[in-house]
């Protein structure tokens, strides 16, 4: 008796664990409905979709434009940020970081403001997917790079003139360098030249831009007296900063020029951090 009682406890055991997920990559969801039952040992990040949350999370949710559920039991370690959309939880849920929750009607304001900005011709369908695709770049970027950035900040803290200086001086030596390759390209010898400059070129806009995204939604979010440390709010402020700008008709474009100045010379001393440390 002692016997079947046993096995029939293991196997419920074991029917169980089965049922408990683990999810050891963030999540991330553009549109979609996520149903989530189990341990997620990074964070999520959903924009204009529905998530139903059941479980353990060890870092943060951030919900934008999104139907938020959080089911009984649920415990979050890190912060709980919900920027529109409907939010809706159950019993006992726990959450150790900070929880922010910004009620906005998104919808009035996508079916009334944003067709009223279209009509004049400044919305446009191509700016939004560059800003939406930068904004997945730079999480990947960030993904990659995150442990060096505090370093880099660091160093723009305390030299935020010499970090623009720099970015002057690299821009103007790249555009030197572009017009010297092109013609030498005539000669064949400047194709090659002229292919690793652009790709460096590249490598050095998309760092920096990264990193200066970090480093506005830090400053927002401490303009704010927002407590918290979550990397992709950062990210997410930075990219709002850089679609505000891509909008403006006049200012923006000086805005941003200035933005890639910063963000070129950012690049280049994370990469050569020790000769400007």
């Amino acid at each position: 008796m002692k016997r079947i009682i046993l096995i029939l406890l293991l196997i419920q055991i074991s029917l169980f664990s089965q049922t408990i997920k683990s999810y050891n990559k963030e999540i991330i969801s553009f549109g979609k409905s996520l149903n989530i039952k189990g341990n997620v040992n990074t964070s999520i990040f959903i924009v204009k979709g529905k998530l139903e949350l059941e479980g353990y999370v060890k870092e943060d949710v951030i919900a934008i434009a999104s139907d938020v559920y959080i089911k009984e039991g649920t415990r979050i370690d890190g912060d709980l940020i919900i920027i529109g959309g409907h939010y809706d939880k159950k019993g006992n849920t726990k959450v150790k970081g900070e929880f922010i929750n910004i009620d906005l009607n998104l919808k009035k304001i996508e079916s009334t403001f944003l067709p009223l900005i279209s009509e004049k011709g400044v919305l446009s369908v191509l700016r939004l997917i560059k800003i939406g695709l930068w904004f997945i770049f730079v999480l990947i970027v960030f993904s990659l790079i995150s442990s060096k950035i505090p370093d880099t900040l660091e160093i723009i803290e305390k030299n935020l003139g010499k970090t623009g200086i720099i970015g002057i001086i690299t821009m103007f030596s790249f555009l030197f360098l572009f017009v010297l390759f092109i013609i030498m390209s005539l000669f064949l010898i400047g194709l090659p030249l002229l292919f690793l400059l652009i790709i460096a070129y590249f490598i050095l806009f998309a760092v920096g831009r990264t990193i200066i995204f970090y480093f506005i939604g830090n400053k927002i979010s401490e303009a704010f007296k927002l407590k918290t440390n979550s990397a992709m709010l950062f990210l997410l402020f930075g990219i709002l900063f850089y679609a505000i700008l891509k909008f403006l008709p006049f200012f923006g474009f000086i805005g941003l020029l200035i933005l890639n100045i910063f963000e070129i010379g950012t690049g280049l001393i994370f990469f050569f951090k020790k000769k400007f440390s």
